[in-house]
């Protein structure tokens, strides 16, 4: 694994492995800064079985997995396309677009893990007793605000985004500041102290240019 560095050589921030692991980076972080030592990737997921909603990667994120839609492109098209138009009901892919299929093919059937399975490994299975997920109604600044303040580097708050979906890490308010937060993430392993809240409630940082509204959170 690329182990707990940034490219900055922020020993704190942990990479995540594979595309669809973005939680379990997030979970080894909190883990990492509540005094758990340095938890993997597949340690956390192998946890999270233990509970509903748990992780499951994409196809080629499988050990020993690989892109079968490689080179193939253009009969997955072609075979989208002639279904939908011999029998738009005969199955759940027939009325995807040849996008929608491709899509389905590389990265399986919900890879991933939920919120509320984190916070469950987290408290259930490595007896993280203030671990808690909550939902954030859409619009809700003020309840998200004051959650993200209250994380501190040793309690972070993992941050559930809509649009890409992802999580994060927040390190509560940058010092100084009432309306920016110190934001690790795990997809390109950089700290962010630009984090800043608009309406919605949406997260606006740079790096990957997010501004995106968050529907739930993990508290630790």
């Amino acid at each position: 694994m690329p182990g707990w560095v940034t490219r900055a050589g922020d020993t704190d921030c942990y990479i995540q492995e594979a595309s669809w692991n973005c939680a379990m980076a997030c979970a080894a972080m909190a883990l990492n800064r509540l005094g758990h030592g340095h938890p993997t990737t597949r340690a956390i997921a192998a946890a999270s079985q233990a509970n509903s909603g748990n992780y499951i990667p994409a196809n080629s994120d499988r050990a020993g997995g690989q892109d079968i839609t490689q080179n193939s492109t253009g009969l997955i098209a072609a075979l989208a396309l002639r279904r939908k138009a011999i029998n738009p009901d005969d199955n759940p892919l027939a009325t995807s677009s040849p996008g929608d299929m491709l899509s389905r093919l590389q990265t399986g059937s919900d890879p991933g893990t939920s919120g509320k399975n984190i916070a469950n490994t987290l408290k259930l299975q490595y007896n993280v007793q203030t671990a808690q997920y909550k939902t954030i109604t859409a619009g809700a600044v003020g309840p998200l605000k004051a959650t993200m303040a209250g994380a501190t580097v040793t309690h972070p708050v993992i941050l559930g985004l809509v649009n890409p979906p992802h999580f994060v890490l927040c390190e509560g308010l940058v010092h100084g500041s009432s309306n920016r937060y110190n934001i690790v993430d795990p997809a390109d392993g950089v700290r962010y102290t630009d984090g800043r809240l608009r309406s919605g409630p949406t997260l606006k940082f740079n790096g990957q240019a997010y501004n995106t509204a968050v529907d739930e959170v993990i508290v630790t």
